[in-house]
């Protein structure tokens, strides 16, 4: 039996929300390549290329109805996932 919610595809207000927190997340990027001259993980402070992975955006407030500029946090998943979520992820670069 095929189950509901794997095959659900988002809904035209979903994409919508996505679709701007997309525009907010690069937003802060811009500003940080204006600012710094590159992107750099928000907690840890390393810089994107430094071998640790990506940074994106996250809610600091964890509402993900709140898609503004100033509740954006660019951070590597790994650091979210420990400051957050009380995550145990391993990686060795931090």
């Amino acid at each position: 039996m095929k189950r509901k919610w794997l095959s659900r595809k988002p809904s035209p207000k979903q994409v919508r929300k996505l679709q701007d927190w997309h525009v907010v997340c690069i937003s802060k990027k811009d500003d940080q390549m204006d600012e710094k001259g590159f992107t750099y993980c928000e907690l840890c402070g390393k810089v994107e290329t430094q071998g640790i992975g990506f940074v994106w955006g996250h809610h600091k407030d964890r509402k993900r109805n709140n898609n503004t500029k100033g509740n954006c946090e660019l951070d590597h998943w790994v650091c979210h996932q420990n400051m957050y979520h009380g995550g145990t992820s391993y990686n060795p670069f931090i």
